[in-house]
């Protein structure tokens, strides 16, 4: 018995020890990577003029069990050379924007970024 309770005792301070030491390995992994530079995405930009705007629902979103639905807002664009392309906005852009509307139209990826003059990028 005694043997058991000299065992228990020695092996708590060992846990402590070794859980202190998988932290600190732990932090200095995250540190490192906190330093690492941030390689951030190129923004196209062109100028475009707004051409059509409309709002679709879209129904049984994948990945979800439950039947949903949601709206999905989307403004077709003429840009400076002459190519339509269509993109999905968000709702608050979708309102502020009208059709004829000039500005630059940034993408980043080939995704929608922003529609505007830069104010809000």
């Amino acid at each position: 018995m005694k043997l058991f309770f000299i065992l228990m005792v020695l092996s708590v301070p060992a846990l402590v020890i070794s859980h202190y030491i998988s932290l600190h390995k732990k932090n200095k992994i995250l540190l490192e990577e906190m330093n690492q530079p941030v390689q951030m995405a190129d923004v196209a930009s062109v100028y475009a003029t707004v051409v059509k705007k409309d709002v679709a629902m879209e129904k049984n979103v994948p990945g979800k069990v439950v039947h949903t639905h949601k709206l999905v807002y989307g403004v077709q664009f003429l840009t400076e050379d002459n190519q339509t392309v269509e993109y999905s906005v968000p709702e608050e852009l979708y309102d502020y924007i009208y059709i004829g509307q000039k500005g630059i139209l940034a993408t980043v990826d080939g995704q929608f970024f922003d529609f505007g003059y830069g104010e809000n990028i």
